[in-house]
């Protein structure tokens, strides 16, 4: 039951941070996290990410991080919502562990938030990978979402995207895009 929750999470709430020319490809389930490569058609780009949801009748969330062209960045889903401004409040907390609060860029296409920042990201990998747990909270939505299997995904991410695992885990107090 939780791998057909996550892959619906994979279909309908993964957003189209890439063009929709698009394939994804080697995607491997983890818990209820995945890791896949997304492939432009036209250009070959690979697109590698890893993401985490929980998919349920009364709330549905996801955390999906993505390395384009070796820049990463965050991308987050707390159930339905409608916002018309360009930017949206974030909050992020990783079990007991520091809240984060950024004000994240709003794809109203995808229904999603955006955050263009490397440093936060990799700290989330690293804090991801072990974890129990992660808390999100984009506008007024909030969720949990379990991290079975973030450990493996996140290696198997790193991996695909070449990353360096003893990059900088230091987080900027604020976010620049």
């Amino acid at each position: 039951m939780a791998m057909i929750a996550l892959l619906l999470a994979l279909v309908v709430f993964l957003p189209h941070s890439a063009q929709a020319e698009t394939e994804q490809q080697n995607l491997k389930l983890y818990g209820n996290c995945a890791v896949f490569t997304l492939v432009d058609v036209f250009t070959d780009e690979r697109t590698p990410g890893v993401s985490c949801s929980k998919v349920a009748l009364s709330t549905s969330a996801l955390i999906f991080i993505q390395s384009i062209e070796g820049t990463l960045s965050v991308i987050l889903k707390a159930a339905p919502q409608f916002h018309l401004d360009s930017t949206i409040p974030v909050l992020i907390r990783v079990d007991k562990g520091q809240l984060i609060q950024r004000q994240a860029r709003w794809g109203m296409e995808t229904d999603s938030a955006y955050i263009f920042d490397p440093d936060l990201a990799t700290r989330l990998l690293h804090d991801l990978a072990r974890g129990q747990k992660v808390h999100i909270k984009v506008g007024s939505e909030s969720a949990t979402i379990p991290l079975t299997g973030s450990r493996r995904a996140i290696d198997d991410f790193r991996q695909r995207a070449g990353l360096d695992h003893q990059r900088s885990l230091t987080i900027p107090q604020k976010s620049d895009f």
